[in-house]
């Protein structure tokens, strides 16, 4: 099992025209990752960071740092059901390898 993500959004109405077809949707996110997952510093991939992060920032004391930035997709497949997608592209990548990384979620309304 990897590290714990909690994390809550702001999703603000998506601007339609009168064609009818989602033109702009935008949203406000916050989200903090705790280290659950099992880190070996000995291997190259873990599932775990061994570290406390907010929005995928590391906190004080760490050397390392990434920015990402890619496009994403949402699905609302149900009125409780809701699929994202996100591809990040790294860049500006310090101490740590770079990666290009591809997240798909799942969002239940309960």
């Amino acid at each position: 099992m990897g590290d714990l993500l909690i994390g809550s959004y702001l999703q603000f109405e998506t601007i339609t025209p009168p064609s009818n077809r989602p033109l702009f949707a935008h949203r406000v996110d916050i989200a903090v990752q705790a280290p659950t997952g099992k880190c070996d510093a000995t291997k190259q991939i873990n599932p775990g960071t061994n570290t406390w992060a907010i929005n995928g920032v590391k906190q004080s004391g760490s050397e390392e740092q990434v920015l990402g930035l890619g496009p994403g997709a949402m699905w609302i497949a149900t009125r409780n059901d809701a699929f994202f997608m996100n591809l990040y592209f790294e860049t500006a990548v310090e101490n740590r390898f770079a990666a290009n990384v591809f997240q798909a979620r799942w969002a239940r309304t309960f």
